[in-house]
């Protein structure tokens, strides 16, 4: 029997499409496909759009790709009855998107399956707010950054950063002698990890120092002091460099 027909003969199955079609009107949802299966069970894929992540498409396309970072696929399937199987439940991203946003499958296993339509638009807030949060947090990597950038600059110190996802930056202590800045996703929460990397003689590796952040942050994670923590610590590395 060919899958509409099935479809057709099932209440329960047409009028969750007919949500689904509700949904894609009110663009609450791009589209939706469905498939039946032997053991007479529905799997449906619905696109939702999301947020677009605007520091990404540089970062993507430095790589050559041209991904939708736009959007997310939700995977549902259903007994014939209409029964949600909720362990098959899942979202899909592409893979760049899918690193920052790990906590989506613990969130929607939270949520309670009722009404298809509220249970799309509730796991649609769900990746929302969390992408606003991986939005924000990049925001104030760049502030950071940003303002290192444009106290260093000037003097010819900045030897390197990654302008796409704002997690790395270099800075000339001195001749032969460099600081290397990461930033991980959850900054500031996660405080900066700093190493120096310096030149020593009749070695063709540098040597690598890893800096206690205790010692240079204190504990201190608001993001202004910890832009001012850092640059007394890069000021007093290049004091040390020049006596």
């Amino acid at each position: 029997m060919h899958q509409k027909e099935k479809i057709r003969e099932n209440p329960k199955m047409v009028k969750i499409l007919e949500s689904l079609e509700l949904l894609k009107i009110s663009l609450e949802i791009l589209s939706y496909e469905f498939t039946t299966m032997e053991n007479d069970r529905t799997l449906i894929y619905v696109e939702v759009p999301i947020p677009t992540l605007g520091f990404m498409k540089h970062e993507l396309a430095i790589k050559g790709r041209d991904v939708n970072a736009d959007r997310f696929v939700l995977k549902m399937m259903f007994k014939g009855g209409g029964q949600p199987v909720l362990n098959k439940f899942g979202v899909q991203f592409n893979p760049e998107v899918h690193e920052l946003v790990t906590e989506v499958e613990k969130k929607i296993k939270d949520l309670q399956f009722d009404q298809i339509n509220r249970f799309v638009k509730e796991v649609k807030m769900k990746v929302t707010n969390l992408l606003e949060e991986v939005v924000n947090k990049f925001e104030l990597r760049k502030q950071l950054f940003l303002r290192l950038f444009a106290a260093y600059q000037p003097l010819g110190l900045v030897k390197g950063m990654n302008a796409a996802t704002m997690c790395e930056m270099n800075i000339c202590l001195g001749e032969g002698k460099l600081l290397n800045i990461v930033l991980k996703p959850t900054y500031p929460s996660c405080l900066p990890a700093l190493s120096i990397y310096k030149k020593e003689k009749d070695m063709d590796t540098p040597s690598k120092t890893m800096i206690s952040k205790a010692s240079v942050f204190k504990g201190e994670k608001e993001p202004n002091q910890i832009a001012e923590n850092l640059m007394s610590f890069i000021y007093t590395e290049c004091m040390l460099s020049d006596s």
